[in-house]
């Protein structure tokens, strides 16, 4: 999809993206009826598409769900029946919410997924649910894989690079265990705000903690999940992150109903844009970029965004302790090295840093490499760029993002 142009229109305003699957979870564990009420803008709703797997996975545990007009109605199981098997289709948010949760019954569950889904190494998420008592088998540490518990430990050690989705997983299904659960965090959390929208949602739900700090939560078990009336789905600030760099890189936008972001707005400051976020707006604009010095280790899922404000900031930007990145992070950092180079940015690694030469990027032709995050990044760099960009594969982004491109043509790019 080449993007040629960005018109930079003085102000324009987007709504903020949702992030549904958690909150699908934490209903259709509730007994009764609750309404789950989420939308990606004011004329659209609730987009079922994107929840498919996640609805399908809850509707095998006996939960009744229906999504109509931007609503979803849910409602929970009397008593949770485990299935024999669970199609997660494509959906990584799926298989990490439910894999700890097949963990705490006794009869086997089998774990399908796509071909792409089945490409994600898992040895870690199951070797973590093998030392908490469960048995687990993927004898080629991919999926399928099947899942026999209940786990038996009660006192767990987490560590952040497991990441977000996982350890929310642990967290929904903690109350439905007889035994407490204490949970130390092992290191500094960067996703912290994404596993607090998880405690907050069970607390909503009735749940109670005795402890949830960053470095120490604690869930008394045998509770029950109760429906609350009405949920509002917390707004993801990650997928509003790319159109809030691409005002940061060219123009100026204006994000409503996002949650406090410090760390973006920290970062854009840094190289030289200018970002604000003020009850519940978050804004960027276009300023004189300048490379500064960061860490890998710090960036986290920033990465993609530091990659490209450093590859259009005058001099050179050093992102120290790459090896530090998870699997993921580094691939995805190869990959943008790879297209924006093409776009005329400059990459040396010295070690263990990152040496980023920037400048003005020229467009060219890119490939993501099936990686949303880095077609959003290279799309925010597009308009940057001068002369047409072409994106290969860019429909990736309909993953996590379907209405991007349609986006930044509301914010005035030139798109086909």
């Amino acid at each position: 999809m080449p993007t040629t142009s960005f018109r930079g229109k003085d102000h324009t305003t987007l709504d903020n993206r949702w992030q549904n699957a958690r909150p699908c979870v934490n209903s259709g564990c509730a007994p009764c009826h609750s309404c789950l009420f989420a939308c990606r803008r004011p004329d659209r709703g609730l987009q079922p598409a994107l929840l498919s797997s996640t609805i399908s996975a809850c509707t095998a545990f006996g939960a009744d769900i229906i999504v109509e007009n931007g609503v979803a109605d849910i409602f929970g199981p009397e008593e949770i029946s485990p299935p024999s098997q669970i199609e997660c289709g494509s959906s990584n948010t799926t298989l990490k919410l439910f894999l700890p949760l097949a963990s705490i019954f006794e009869n086997e569950i089998e774990f399908f997924g796509t071909e792409a889904l089945a490409k994600n190494p898992l040895q870690a998420y199951v070797g973590y649910i093998e030392r908490l008592g469960a048995a687990c088998l993927t004898p080629s540490g991919f999926l399928p894989v099947r899942i026999k518990g209940p786990i038996t430990q009660s006192q767990m050690v987490y560590f952040p690079k497991l990441g977000t989705q996982f350890l929310s997983g642990i967290l929904l299904c903690a109350p439905l265990r007889g035994a407490d659960t204490e949970i130390g965090i092992d290191g500094k959390f960067h996703g912290w705000e994404y596993a607090k929208s998880t405690i907050d949602l069970m607390k909503e739900c009735g749940i109670a903690f005795s402890s949830s700090e960053k470095d120490f939560i604690y869930v008394q078990g045998a509770q029950s999940y109760g429906p609350p009336e009405e949920l509002k789905v917390p707004a993801s600030p990650y997928l509003s992150s790319y159109p809030i760099l691409a005002g940061a890189l060219a123009g100026r936008v204006s994000v409503e109903g996002i949650p406090e972001f410090k760390k973006l707005q920290i970062l854009l400051d840094s190289f030289g844009a200018s970002a604000s976020s003020e009850e519940g707006n978050f804004s960027s604009s276009a300023g004189s970029l300048s490379g500064i010095e960061l860490s890998m280790r710090e960036l986290g899922r920033l990465l993609p965004h530091a990659i490209v404000l450093g590859s259009v900031s005058t001099g050179s930007t050093k992102i120290t302790g790459i090896s530090s990145g998870s699997r993921l992070e580094k691939a995805r950092m190869r990959v943008l090295m790879r297209s924006l180079s093409k776009m005329g940015a400059s990459f040396a690694e010295k070690g263990e840093d990152l040496i980023i030469t920037g400048g003005k990027l020229s467009g060219a032709e890119v490939y993501p490499e099936g990686d949303a995050a880095v077609a959003m990044a290279l799309s925010a760099a597009a308009l940057a760029a001068t002369g047409q960009t072409k994106i290969i594969g860019a429909d990736c982004v309909s993953r996590s993002y379907p209405d991007f491109f349609k986006d930044l043509a509301s914010l005035g790019a030139l798109i086909r």
